[in-house]
């Protein structure tokens, strides 16, 4: 079998409170992730999935327990595992071409090349209209895909995704969906998904990690076997969710 793109081995995560109270959010977290897969992890509010992702994105420390990228244990952020957040985190001072070249500048490419590219991505994700548009000027599902452009843009090979459109309305999340399923398509990213919405699971991902309440433990990984486009009236897909729901 090849070789895993992500090792989770034994993530433990701590917190202390202000009052010195000791407070588990992950307990024992093991997880092995093929490339080109788009995992969804499922759980309640506060079973520390965005805290999963933060220590797979080198951002937060584990207590203990080790995260590996293609066998190198991973310490700090790494330029191959990009972050979308679930507030957009758009400069307002910067327009939306220069909000998506951002990262690009950061790692010293030069103005043409990295202009270039940002144009690509944002031609991607249908924004190329708007390059010299600022975010107050966007809605915010449009905003999101500029935030998705702009880590896509970083050519990152990992795409984590913590709750990306938990906060748009019903119809604009799921025209996000859909495009999400276009991009991860075309260019053949790993992506991981945090989400607490068990349609959203459904429809995304190849692999469903469900975790349990804090602190945050995987109860099962389901393997969807259903062929995309998925259609939310399909019987297996309501069976699905009704396991998934008695699951939570």
């Amino acid at each position: 079998m090849e070789q895993p793109i992500l090792k989770i081995n034994g993530i433990h995560k701590k917190f202390i409170t202000e009052k010195g109270n000791e407070i588990d959010a992950l307990s024992g977290i093991d997880m092995t992730i093929h490339e080109n897969e788009l995992i969804c992890i499922l759980g309640p509010s506060g079973c520390g999935k965005s805290t999963l992702l933060r220590i797979i994105a080198g951002l937060e420390k584990p207590s203990s327990g080790e995260v590996y990228y293609k066998d190198k244990e991973i310490k700090k952020c790494h330029k191959e595992i990009g972050m979308v957040f679930q507030q957009y985190t758009l400069l307002p001072w910067r327009n939306i071409i220069e909000n998506v070249a951002l990262g690009l500048e950061i790692n010293g490419i030069d103005k043409k090349q990295r202009i270039e590219k940002a144009k690509e991505y944002l031609s991607l994700v249908g924004l190329d209209k708007f390059e010299a548009s600022f975010p107050y000027e966007l809605s915010g599902g449009m905003q999101q895909r500029v935030a998705i452009a702009r880590v896509l843009a970083n050519d990152s090979n990992i795409l984590l995704m913590d709750e990306p459109f938990g906060a748009l309305d019903a119809h604009t999340r799921v025209l996000l969906q859909r495009e999400l399923l276009g991009i991860w398509r075309k260019n053949k990213k790993t992506v991981l998904f945090v989400t607490h919405s068990v349609d959203e699971s459904i429809y995304l991902a190849d692999k469903i990690v469900v975790m349990s309440k804090s602190p945050g433990k995987v109860k099962k990984i389901i393997n969807v076997d259903m062929e995309r486009p998925r259609e939310r009236s399909n019987v297996e897909f309501g069976k699905l969710s009704e396991k998934l729901f008695n699951m939570l």
